[in-house]
């Protein structure tokens, strides 16, 4: 095998002038340096069309004008265009826009220039790398980046110079792409199965009945229409809370009592306010519960300081009793149970009861007693009482049924000249208030499941009580302790009517103004 040889003679001489010059390339008017060259004046001409032909060969079309310039020395000499993709604005819909008139035409076609000509200014064309292997990969023979133009030797034996292979992407940009594309998959899975899950509770919910819809919409209304009056009520229960110091702190039926040493007097000051009392106890139950059902079951109970520092406690309630079957009988145990409050020796300190009045209708009591770690506590009250038979009015319920009627009114003493109040010793309490009592015909199942009527007595009550502020050193947790059982003694008489049954058996108890 005969290899072939040659020999090259050379000599070095003196460096020598030439006219080399520099040719730019430029893609929408940005030079593009990755492919600028330098090359003799006389093959800058030639070399720099053929570079931009090649170019148009290799760059992709855009929806904008692509423009290919050779620049030398800041005058282009060169220039190819890429002509931008088209989008036929005049067909809408399969139809041609503007009928006979060019006018909208015109209009449609300059607007879509415009929008071209602002995405040409806003643009940035990249040569990519599978492009500019693709340039490098062209005939050499044609391209001005070889030095053989340049001195122009050309060998139609020579070898063309090899490019690098395709360029590959790193197997983590592959990964992230592919995990990118899959969050997209994700999102739009994940969008469609909630538009599947609404789709199926809209169709659930057209397959209901219409008449259950109607129902459940009118049920809705009804519904917001209670809340907004509940809200309403608990409004009017608030601005009526905010009136109780300043209306509440007295009772309707106070008035100021002043009873002096001589007894005749004190009878005849008694006796001249029992009837007014008893009046206006009746007066008082009548608006109390003028909208309130009197036979069933009811409590009320509000407990606050009133401006002077007192504590008061009005308590309401309606209170049905089945255990007495006439009026005559419950007044009289309530009579009785009250005369014989707090009557211990061990725990009054002093106690006067005395009663006025052929039938006894006016009760005047005075007690001091010491229930709550050895403080004294004093009360000073008289109770007018009236008992009436049946009249020929109805008390309420059927108009045609009649019943009887008690009313008994307790009032505390303002100033007692023989009884006086000792504030240095003790502290005081003041008890005023009405208690009522009707008859009325309760339908009673039998045991065969007839019904029959059967005579009952519903009680009403309206009390209230004030624990003045006082000026003892007394503990702050005493007075609370008092505050919380100042209720005690008329639910201990309360529930001592409720257990009362007949026959009536009037037994002295110790009901306790302030137990332990």
């Amino acid at each position: 095998m005969i290899f072939p040889s040659a020999t090259l003679n050379y000599r070095e001489i003196e460096p020598q002038k030439s006219d080399i010059v520099k040719v730019d390339l430029l893609i929408n008017g940005k030079v593009l340096d990755a492919l600028s060259f330098v090359c003799h004046r006389s093959r800058a001409t030639p070399d720099g069309r053929a570079l931009c032909q090649k170019l148009k060969r290799v760059i992709d079309r855009q929806q904008y004008e692509i423009s290919i310039q050779a620049a030398l020395g800041g005058k282009i000499f060169a220039k190819e265009r890429i002509a931008p993709y088209r989008k036929d604005v005049l067909i809408k819909s399969g139809k041609t826009v503007g009928g006979g008139d060019s006018t909208r035409k015109k209009k449609l076609l300059a607007k879509q220039k415009q929008g071209k000509r602002r995405m040409r200014t806003v643009s940035n064309v990249q040569l990519s790398q599978d492009a500019f292997c693709n340039y490098l990969a062209c005939n050499c023979q044609n391209s001005p980046l070889f030095y053989s133009r340049q001195l122009d030797v050309t060998t139609p034996s020579s070898s063309t110079k090899k490019c690098r292979g395709k360029w590959r992407k790193p197997t983590y940009l592959i990964r992230k792409e592919e995990k990118c594309e899959l969050l997209e998959q994700l999102k739009e899975l994940e969008s469609q199965v909630s538009f599947l899950q609404n789709r199926t509770s809209i169709a659930a919910w057209q397959e209901k009945d219409r008449q259950q819809i109607e129902t459940e919409l009118k049920n809705n209304v009804l519904r917001n229409s209670v809340k907004q009056q509940q809200l309403g009520v608990l409004t009017a229960q608030s601005a009526l809370s905010e009136l109780t110091h300043a209306v509440h702190n007295r009772c309707p039926l106070d008035l100021y009592i002043h009873l002096g040493r001589d007894w005749t007097k004190r009878t005849e000051i008694l006796t001249s306010l029992r009837a007014q009392q008893c009046q206006d106890a009746l007066e008082l139950v009548e608006k109390r519960t003028q909208f309130m059902t009197e036979v069933r079951e009811y409590t009320e109970n509000a407990q606050f300081m009133d401006e002077a520092g007192d504590f008061c406690s009005i308590r309401f309630d309606i209170t049905p009793i089945d255990g007495l079957k006439t009026v005559k009988e419950a007044f009289e145990f309530i009579q009785f149970h009250i005369k014989h409050m707090d009557t211990k020796p061990c725990n009054s300190k002093y106690t006067c009861t005395s009663e006025i009045g052929p039938d006894k209708n006016i009760m005047h009591r005075r007690l001091i007693i010491s229930e709550v770690e050895n403080v004294a506590t004093e009360t000073n009250f008289v109770m007018f009482s009236q008992h009436q038979a049946a009249t020929g009015h109805h008390m309420f319920g059927d108009p045609d049924k009649q019943g009887d009627q008690g009313v008994m009114v307790m009032n505390f003493i303002d100033k007692d000249d023989l009884y006086p109040y000792r504030p240095q010793d003790c502290v005081r309490l003041d008890i005023s208030g009405v208690m009522t009592l009707k008859s009325y015909h309760k339908n009673v199942k039998t045991p065969k499941g007839e019904v029959k009527e059967e005579p009952a007595v519903v009680l009403t009550r309206w009390m209230l009580q004030k624990l003045r502020r006082t000026d003892l050193p007394v503990p702050t947790h005493v007075l609370q302790t008092m505050r919380d059982r100042i209720n005690d003694p008329g639910n201990t008489i309360l529930r001592a009517v409720k257990d009362a049954r007949e026959p009536v058996q009037l037994e002295a108890k110790d009901t306790k103004v302030l137990s332990m």
